[in-house]
């Protein structure tokens, strides 16, 4: 594969496009300005590949942060679904599933974001020691899985899971690397456990189901699971 290694301090990565606001604040802060009539829901599944230790209880992931980005193609705003352990600031992820059996762990989510068009359009490995060092896809290798959003309504993205590898470096030592980005359907009663990340108020609005796996994306960095 293509995706870049990189060391940069890990401040960097913490920021959004808004300047030095991370990405939990520029999301919190994209809500609280948005009035209800105006707002549109984005439901779906982050999993990322994982280890199972300690005899099955636990299942640990090769980096600190496996990250899937996503943007608006008309406001200048991106955000991204984030599986996080090890890190500085005490806010690991929390799991909705841990399947040591299948070596994945996973978790639902509902966002809350303007209407318009958006697209998923690359990934990040990451771990947090000496400053931050991981993989990420230059700009030539970015793709573009494009879904809508629409106000009143909620868009079914789906199923996204990051994959990992395993790689030598120069001097013949086994490492993690990166890996792709697995695009699937979620079963009716994963819908529900999605939709109950969503406000109560709202879990009956319609649902679009955004159909990305039947596109073919052309990047070797993207599976659609069949």
């Amino acid at each position: 594969m293509s995706a870049k290694f990189i060391l940069i301090t890990l401040a960097l990565i913490l920021v959004s496009i808004t300047g030095c606001t991370t990405y939990g604040e520029a999301r919190k802060q994209l809500i609280d300005s948005l009035p209800e009539s105006e707002r549109a829901y984005l439901i779906g599944k982050f999993s990322v590949q994982c280890k199972p230790s300690n005899g099955g209880a636990k299942c640990s992931q090769a980096f600190n942060s496996i990250s899937a980005y996503y943007k608006s193609n008309t406001l200048k705003y991106n955000d991204r679904f984030d599986s996080t352990n090890g890190s500085i600031f005490g806010n690991d992820t929390i799991y909705d599933v841990v399947d040591t059996k299948n070596k994945v762990k996973s978790f639902y989510f509902c966002r809350i974001l303007p209407e318009g068009n958006y697209s998923l359009f690359t990934i990040r490995y990451w771990n947090f020691a000496g400053g931050g060092s991981g993989y990420y896809l230059a700009e030539e290798d970015q793709f573009d899985i494009p879904f809508r959003l629409e106000k009143g309504k909620i868009s079914l993205i789906g199923s996204l899971k990051l994959t990992t590898e395993q790689g030598k470096n120069i001097l013949g030592m086994t490492l993690p690397t990166s890996g792709l980005l697995v695009l699937d359907i979620l079963k009716d009663e994963e819908v529900n456990s999605a939709l109950k990340k969503c406000p109560e108020m709202v879990r009956a609005y319609e649902i679009m189901p955004q159909h990305l796996i039947s596109r073919d994306y052309k990047s070797p960095f993207v599976k659609v699971k069949n």
